[in-house]
């Protein structure tokens, strides 16, 4: 997904008219793409190194309890209350590289000045956040199976025992589920699958699938295999 790059925006009030701003992201981003935020003056002759990154941790108490990312040591790995980032120098501007920036998805990062004549809050630029987009593995549950096993693929009931199939996935956004029967033009839209006293006629092969609302081409899939048993249906053998 192509990104593109956001400038905002703060005059600050050191002794200049020069503006802080910060480079990163304006579109969502697909899970497994690295971000790299950019901090820099429009003044080109401001040194950049006097510069810093920071950012809110996501379910933080106070929105001003902002944490600092990195210095003017470049080029090593930091680790700021279990966030680990990386950071790379180039050539007249500061460069923060986030090699996996799920966790980060939504959190506000922000250039700020060290420049000692600079005071709060003139001294930092707008915040900027980005959002990722993800969808995990989709797992189906069932009544009797633990989560640590899992629903079998190929799962064998009783005749004449009530089915009850839910299919779940962890995603960025709350996706559409549907099921669909080998063989059946029927679509039912919803997470579940209720079979009640089932038959012969309802062995086959139902399949679960998830939709992301915003990105069609994250899906996942889940198809389960149902056979029958021998038992007893309405008290008869």
């Amino acid at each position: 997904m192509k990104v593109l790059l956001l400038i905002a925006l703060v005059v600050l009030i050191h002794g200049t008219n020069a503006t802080l701003i910060i480079k990163g992201p304006t579109e969502s981003i697909l899970e497994g793409e690295s971000v790299t935020l950019e901090c820099l003056y429009t003044d080109s002759d401001l040194n950049v190194s006097q510069v810093h990154f920071e950012y809110l941790p996501p379910y933080q108490y106070s929105k001003t309890l902002w944490r600092k990312v990195w210095g003017s040591n470049l080029g090593r790995w930091y680790c700021y209350g279990g966030d680990d980032f990386y950071s790379e120098e180039e050539e007249s501007s500061g460069r923060l590289h986030i090699p996996y920036p799920t966790r980060f998805s939504g959190v506000p990062f922000r250039c700020v000045s060290d420049n000692e004549n600079a005071t709060a809050p003139d001294n930092a630029s707008e915040p900027l956040t980005f959002k990722v987009q993800y969808m995990r593995e989709l797992s189906v549950s069932m009544e009797g199976y633990t989560s640590y096993l899992g629903v079998p693929q190929d799962l064998k009931v009783r005749l004449g025992d009530d089915v009850e199939l839910k299919c779940s996935v962890s995603s960025s956004e709350e996706p559409s589920y549907y099921w669909q029967k080998e063989g059946n033009d029927w679509i039912l839209p919803s997470s579940t699958l209720t079979l009640k006293k089932v038959s012969t006629m309802d062995e086959g092969k139902y399949t679960c699938m998830a939709e992301h609302p915003s990105v069609k081409s994250l899906t996942k899939k889940r198809t389960i295999s149902i056979t029958l048993l021998p038992g007893k249906l309405n008290g008869r053998c």
